[in-house]
């Protein structure tokens, strides 16, 4: 998903809403953000997330400044940065709703480019974030390649990127002509 977007990943704060174990966060290393930003309500989950955070560290890592932060995703205040937020179907679709407004309201008060990543194997979440997202009014589809499929997968994953009114997302020429 995130070698479908042409940002300057060096300007931009990577959010995972819903951390999980942080497997994502490990993933997300790989490329030069500024910071990247772990959001996880459940204890344990943030507390397994930072031990992995902590031990993980290969030579490919760029990016080192990494917090796992356990809040509930609704009460989180996204930083005053450039944004990749991403969301691997964490919540119920209010909760999610309650989410994509709070983020909008701080992109109003501070104006700056965003991405949105949402991604879905489950329960046809793909199939109300987007409309949500769009009918903010505030974000636009950008046009991705279908995720490939692998043979070990247990389910196929869906994806869609948007990005935050005049936010420049576009994507890499391979990316392109896997379209």
């Amino acid at each position: 998903m995130m070698n479908t977007l042409s940002v300057a990943f060096e300007r931009f704060t990577f959010v995972d809403i819903g951390v999980g174990k942080g497997r994502t966060l490990l993933l997300a290393s790989h490329y030069p953000f500024m910071q990247i930003v772990g959001v996880e309500f459940a204890q344990e989950l943030a507390a397994i997330a930072r031990r992995n955070v902590m031990r993980y560290g290969p030579s490919s890592r760029r990016c080192d400044k990494i917090a796992v932060l356990e809040i509930d995703a609704t009460a989180y205040r996204f930083p005053d940065t450039p944004l990749v937020v991403y969301f691997y179907n964490p919540f119920s679709q209010s909760v999610f709703d309650q989410v994509l407004s709070h983020l909008e309201a701080s992109l109003r008060a501070t104006p700056r480019d965003c991405v949105i990543v949402y991604g879905s194997s489950s329960h046809n979440a793909i199939g109300w974030a987007k409309p949500a997202i769009l009918r903010s009014a505030s974000f636009r589809q950008i046009e991705t390649p279908a995720m490939p499929f692998f043979a070990d997968a247990v389910r196929t994953v869906s994806y869609a990127v948007f990005a935050f009114d005049g936010t420049p997302v576009l994507l890499p020429e391979t990316a392109k002509a896997a379209i």
